[in-house]
């Protein structure tokens, strides 16, 4: 389960110091990061208290997703009436809570009592109400869930794994094995946080290599059996777990003791023994950081033996997992809860770790300064670094300090290349791309059939279900990854494609393409753009979103990514004169973005010939910022900006190349040198 969106308002916050809270389209990892009293750890605290007072409509309104089928399924089969009037009376005692109400809020107010008074009117609840079971039975369904919903919530104390780190250390005084180490564990179980967990857990895992042998001769062999006795699903669990946070391989081996003869038979004394990266298990090996990592470990499998306990789909929240950790185990542990929690639950921390800031990705960071939460976007990094290290007017004594950081940007980009491209979960707070597009669309209010070529995980329709476009356009995705089309069902989106090949002819008013278009190799752009081209009505429109200083690296089949500009644009289509354009109102993205217009009606066809032009011009323009570049003065502000240009452009001018040797065979292995001039 996750918390999708967080709203608490100042009546709640104002008491922790903290301002309002309106947070949205949080996804695995929400990572408040600032100094020490910035209100990190006490935001953390309302986090705790907004799970604990969750109620059902938090199930229904989108403040939580990836709910549990079990929830749902108690959710569901309640009364379908009497679940519509408990979320409307739950949103009207919401409104009744304000002190102060304006005119919208009373209007509201008035709207919902007469919708519970309809609803109270309605024969099937008269019939309801002649016998009081089925009411009284939806409100006990009501409170067991809500019960549940704390229920996924997890609060780790780096104090508590310090005290299972120390208990684990003083049981090492007298074992070095796995499972006399756990024996000692558990006969020395007297700290909080496994307070909840089987008490026979511990002594059970440290008898648990000997139950693998014995289980592996009670199957003779037969593999299936073996794998669904319990020992062996715990095991794996364990060898997961060890993976994840440690990194290394944890197996198990049978040892065979002597043999003895009698009248009876033979007798022969086998054990099972743990194997950790194919050396005996020795705790007394492990660093201080891996001790730390190892009882992160222990924790999470103990947890999983809990049957009231969900891991996987629970919310976790860490103040500070730094803690006493060294950099490379500070980040060991976020990687290794982000596996525990997989696809469905979350984790919240609170830190001021660097090295954790450097692993997160953009959209995760979310600075926290004077009691305020910033949300992500492109220059909160940037600025949380900052803030982290105190740097305040001493930038340029950082960038003297990182050796030719211009080439570190360059080599940084380089190696991008050979990684697939990013999906974008969801779009951030003024993304300059989802602006310039409600912009487009707004401009052109008469169409209202829209296509999302390449929607990916639903960043645009995100968008747009918590805009004022919603109203009147009817939104389409197109999206060949199955995982993507199952994030997409799950928002809700109820007309898809998979493949361009089953788009219809004639039909759409709008089908944007938004940093897509440099993600499908060169090769295609003739079938795949004329297939578009047919797909929209005669006065619709391509809306084509490019980031022209692509910010990371991308590897597209063998010849990497194109980015389109104006005029290679205007080459492609074989149009006329340069398609009109969308510039950001953000003076940083006016010449970064583009937003190309094109209207079906001056798109001539795309050929192999358009082709082969556009990617010449795309050449030429790299092959001129090239030399622009190399004229350019090194500074302290521009040397990172310098080096990732110069690698882009580079990246481009050598894409160009090997997209036109493909151009060419297409083309009756005709030259297609372009002229750099």
């Amino acid at each position: 389960m996750r918390i999708k969106t967080l709203h608490i308002g100042k009546e709640i916050t104002k008491a922790r110091g903290i301002e309002e809270i309106n947070l949205e389209r949080l996804g695995q990892v929400v990572a408040l990061i600032g100094r020490n009293g910035s209100g990190k750890s006490r935001i953390l605290k309302l986090v705790e208290e907004f799970i604990k007072r969750a109620t059902v409509l938090d199930l229904t309104d989108g403040t939580l997703e990836f709910v549990p089928l079990y929830l749902n399924n108690q959710f569901n089969n309640t009364s379908r009436f009497l679940k519509e009037r408990h979320l409307l009376q739950l949103n009207l005692n919401r409104l009744n809570s304000f002190k102060v109400k304006d005119e919208k809020n009373i209007q509201e107010i008035q709207n919902l009592q007469q919708r519970i008074g309809a609803i109270g009117n309605m024969p099937e609840i008269q019939n309801l109400r002649r016998n009081p079971q089925p009411e009284q039975h939806f409100n006990q369904q009501i409170q067991k869930i809500q019960s549940k919903i704390q229920g996924y919530f997890l609060k780790i104390d780096h104090k508590q794994i310090q005290e299972l780190k120390q208990t684990i250390d003083n049981a090492n005084l007298t074992a070095t094995t796995f499972e006399a180490l756990m024996e000692k564990v558990s006969e020395e179980q007297d700290y909080q946080e496994l307070a909840s967990i089987n008490q026979t857990a511990l002594s059970y895992l440290s008898k648990l290599p000997h139950i693998l042998v014995k289980d592996k001769d009670d199957a003779y062999g037969d593999a299936i059996k073996y794998e669904a006795k319990k020992a062996h699903q715990q095991y794996m669990s364990l060898k997961k777990l060890i993976k994840d946070f440690l990194n290394k391989d944890l197996r198990w081996e049978k040892q065979v003791g002597q043999s003895a003869v009698s009248e009876t038979g033979v007798t022969t004394q086998s054990k099972g023994a743990w194997l950790l990266a194919d050396r005996p298990f020795n705790y007394s090996e492990f660093s201080d950081g891996e001790k730390t990592l190892f009882a992160y470990s222990l924790l999470f499998f103990l947890l999983e033996q809990n049957p009231a306990v969900r891991i996987s789909e629970s919310i976790i929240v860490i103040d500070e997992p730094e803690l006493h950790l060294h950099p490379e185990s500070e980040i060991a542990v976020i990687k290794g809860i982000r596996k525990v929690i997989a696809e469905k639950g979350q984790l919240w921390i609170a830190t001021h770790s660097i090295n954790i800031l450097a692993d997160l990705s953009y959209d995760e960071i979310f600075m926290v300064k004077n009691n305020s939460i910033i949300p992500p976007g492109r220059v909160v990094p940037g600025q949380t670094l900052v803030e982290l290290m105190g740097l305040d007017g001493q930038i340029e004594k950082l960038t003297t300090f990182v050796t030719n950081i211009s080439n570190w940007a360059f080599l940084n980009f380089m190696t991008q290349c050979f990684n697939d491209p990013d999906t974008i979960e969801a779009a951030t707070a003024n993304d300059p791309e989802v602006n310039l597009f409600k912009k487009a669309i707004k401009e052109n209010e008469n169409g209202t059939m829209l296509l999302d070529f390449g929607a990916g995980k639903g960043r645009i329709y995100k968008e747009i279900n918590s805009s004022d476009l919603k109203a009147g356009l009817k939104y389409h995705a197109l999206e060949p990854n199955p995982v993507n089309i199952e994030e997409l069902q799950r928002a809700g989106i109820e007309y898809s494609y998979k493949d361009y090949t089953e788009l219809p002819t004639n039909y759409f008013d709008f089908i944007l393409l938004c940093g897509v278009l440099h993600e499908i190799p060169a090769t295609t752009w003739p079938e795949i753009l004329n297939k578009i081209k047919d797909s929209l009505k005669e006065n619709g429109f391509i809306i084509l979103i490019e980031d022209l200083s692509l910010p990371k690296g991308e590897k597209i089949e063998d010849d990497g990514f194109l980015i389109l500009d104006t005029e290679s644009a205007q080459k492609l289509f074989g149009m006329k004169e340069k398609p009109s354009t969308l510039i950001s109102s953000e003076a940083r993205y006016k010449d970064r973005i583009l937003c190309a217009l094109l209207n079906k009606s001056k798109l001539n066809n795309v050929t192999v010939q358009t082709t082969i032009e556009a990617i010449q011009q795309i050449k030429k323009n790299a092959f001129q910022k090239i030399k622009t570049l190399r004229k350019e003065t090194p500074t302290p502000q521009n040397k990172l900006s310098l080096g990732r240009e110069a690698a882009l452009n580079s990246q481009l001018y050598l894409n160009s190349d090997l997209a036109l040797e493909k151009l060419s065979a297409l083309n009756n292995n005709k030259p297609v040198d372009p002229v750099l001039n």
